[in-house]
């Protein structure tokens, strides 16, 4: 039982690190972020929506809480899978990453991702001055394979950033 809580409270405590200031210091404006120019912020539910997230965790995926925080975005399908996406400075790569053995990957300038034997997957690259870490955690069985949809969605994420 332990085992299989490990994924989840490592997902929320990520959650909590981004919510509590692990992204970029106001005094060090992301380029390309309304801080740094007059274009609009870059936010996490805006790089993955829900019409992405429900094609990846399934129909029934819902935003709980809505669009509240610019660097983090959390969607859920109950019984199915949680899925969270979260933004930050391109820093943070090598400061908070995803859980290791990490296999490299091709997406953005750098990327890796991981696959836990829970089935949870998750996926972490940099894009210029961006570090995104996309992560899916099975809530249901059978677990689905959700690495290849994941990694996809990623491809699709750093190549709509700045």
């Amino acid at each position: 039982m332990a085992a299989s809580c490990t994924p989840l409270a490592t997902t929320i405590s990520f959650l909590f690190l981004a919510a509590c200031g692990a992204g970029p210091p106001a005094d060090q404006a992301v380029p390309g972020t309304a801080a740094a120019t007059s274009s609009p912020t870059v936010r996490a539910c805006d790089l993955l929506d829900l019409a992405a997230a429900t094609s990846l965790i399934g129909s029934g995926t819902e935003h709980p809480g809505g669009d509240t925080e610019r660097d983090a975005c959390v969607y859920s399908n109950a019984g199915v899978a949680m899925l969270t996406i979260q933004i930050g400075s391109a820093q943070l790569y090598d400061q908070v990453t995803i859980a290791p053995p990490h296999t490299p990957v091709a997406i953005g300038d750098r990327g890796r991702h991981h696959v836990e034997s829970s089935g949870a997957v998750s996926t972490q690259f940099v894009k210029g001055a961006y570090s995104v870490t996309i992560s899916i955690q099975p809530l249901g069985s059978p677990a689905r394979d959700y690495l290849n949809p994941l990694l996809a969605a990623a491809r699709q994420v750093a190549g709509a950033l700045p």
